[in-house]
């Protein structure tokens, strides 16, 4: 008896774990306010403390013991001093910075856009199968509207494995939206097979308010709405053929992006704060609102990245990478050659400024990419997943030892649409340094001064021309003639 129950505990205790999980879940997503204001900025005490301390180590315990000759000094008085006045530099530098990213909001979506109801949806929301090679919507993976509160304990019992369907169940309701019949096929359209279920919408009153889009092709925007469709596992591998009867490749060697209209008001409205939001903005959870460019969320400044601070942010990565690195070589170098006793605090900072060294130079590593593109971290997700997706087909087309099979079905699939982060990014504007210029500033000092502010108001931004006017990715063939060489 005792071994049966021995045997059932780890099982039962499993469970609890699950359904905790999916409790704080669950709860989560139904919370419609914000954190509150401790929990939100309590990491910024944390930050101001420990560069406090690392100042007071390096300044009080590293350099003073060096001007005033202690014998137990790791280095002279003239050293000492360089030491002192380069890093109160970088200091400065840094707290400025780390200043300007915590009293710079966002921008919010809510103090520009009046609230109004859903507009209906003009045409069927694409539904893309599991296993295709496009990306999902960032709004069906975080729903931006109240979840079923039916907690009831009959809904709750069983092993977790039971509640995990059933929450993932009512999240994939929640946060389906309504969807009208579907339009007439265009004569450019491919056969479509999904079935898209129909449900109820709301009625438009005639005083929506949509934010502008900008669009910087002049061309009328394309009625070829492109089809998913990719493989399944039990098709075999068969060599390909140049084109079919349309002059196309075939379907199943061609790439397929997601077909979401995402330029249409209805697909920007948020069900949480009721208005249909600018393009690039997405809902915070933490904030409680819908952030202008939304990029991440950053406990250590307390806020989201967005728009109107994403550069002040760079900034602070920039110098808190200088300063770390300093604070680490120093004093790692000087205490390796002491032949005496190790002042304890001194490996503590320099474990700290270590580990926020690697931190901050990661971040800093992936943003500076992300700007280059014109991304948010959001945004450069899709396009992993689109990636992710199209890896997977390959390995359905060809074996695994086929490495230039692989590389030759994508290059095809680049010579017909373009690559994923540059042609096939919506935003770009056509150069690294017009990306770059348009966050950081065009003048050199203000790309490491937190002065100057970005370009736009974050509410409109310009579209690639490869994209149509209701931001679907467009193949070549269809693009502006200027552009179909590049």
């Amino acid at each position: 008896m005792d071994q049966q129950v021995g045997k059932q505990s780890p099982r039962t205790c499993c469970g609890v774990i699950q359904e905790t999980k999916y409790q704080v879940r669950e709860k989560r997503a139904q919370r419609e306010g914000p954190q509150s204001w401790i929990a939100l900025k309590l990491t910024i005490f944390v930050a101001i403390g420990i560069m406090g301390y690392a100042a007071y180590v390096y300044i009080g315990r590293f350099c003073v013991p060096m001007i005033r000759g202690d014998p137990d000094a790791l280095g002279s008085r003239a050293l000492a001093i360089v030491f002192l006045v380069i890093f109160s530099i970088f200091y400065l530098m840094m707290v400025w910075t780390y200043e300007k990213a915590i009293i710079t909001p966002p921008g919010f979506a809510k103090d520009h856009v009046p609230r109004s109801v859903q507009p209906l949806f003009s045409q069927p929301p694409p539904v893309a199968p599991l296993d295709g090679i496009v990306g999902h919507q960032y709004e069906a993976s975080i729903p931006t509207f109240p979840l079923p509160t039916d907690t009831s304990p009959s809904t709750r019992s069983g092993t977790g494995r039971t509640h995990r369907t059933n929450t993932r169940s009512s999240l994939t309701h929640a946060t389906s939206p309504p969807m009208p019949p579907p339009l007439p096929r265009t004569h450019s359209q491919r056969s479509h097979h999904s079935a898209p279920a129909t449900h109820s919408s709301q009625g438009v009153p005639d005083d929506i308010h949509a934010p502008p889009v900008s669009v910087s092709s002049p061309y009328e925007s394309s009625e070829n709405t492109n089809e998913r469709m990719t493989p399944t596992t039990h098709e075999p591998r068969r060599r390909r053929r140049d084109s079919n009867e349309d002059g196309l490749p075939p379907l199943m060697y061609s790439r397929h992006p997601r077909t979401t209209p995402i330029l249409l008001p209805e697909y920007r409205y948020c069900q949480r704060d009721q208005l249909v939001k600018p393009t690039r903005a997405h809902h915070c959870r933490a904030c409680g609102t819908c952030v202008l460019k939304y990029d991440h969320h950053c406990p250590w400044i307390g806020q989201c990245v967005g728009a109107r601070n994403e550069k002040f942010f760079m900034n602070f990565l920039e110098w808190a990478v200088i300063c770390c690195s300093w604070l680490f070589s120093t004093l790692l170098g000087l205490n390796v050659k002491a032949h005496g006793d190790i002042d304890p605090q001194h490996i503590v900072i320099i474990a700290l400024s270590g580990l926020f060294l690697l931190f901050c130079a990661a971040m800093l590593i992936s943003h500076f990419r992300l700007i280059l593109l014109n991304q948010t971290t959001v945004e450069s997700l899709r396009s992993q997943y689109m990636k992710e997706r199209e890896d997977r087909v390959l390995s359905r087309l060809h074996h695994w030892w086929e490495f230039r099979a692989k590389h030759r079905t994508k290059k095809q699939w680049d010579s017909e649409w373009g690559r994923i982060d540059y042609e096939g990014n919506i935003w770009s504007l056509g150069s690294l340094r017009a990306n770059w210029e348009a966050v950081m500033g065009q003048k050199w000092y203000e790309w490491i001064l937190p002065i100057g502010r970005s370009s736009g108001d974050g509410l409109s931004y310009p579209v690639n021309p490869r994209f149509d006017q209701q931001g679907r990715w467009r193949r070549r063939i269809e693009w502006p003639k200027e552009l179909q060489g590049t």
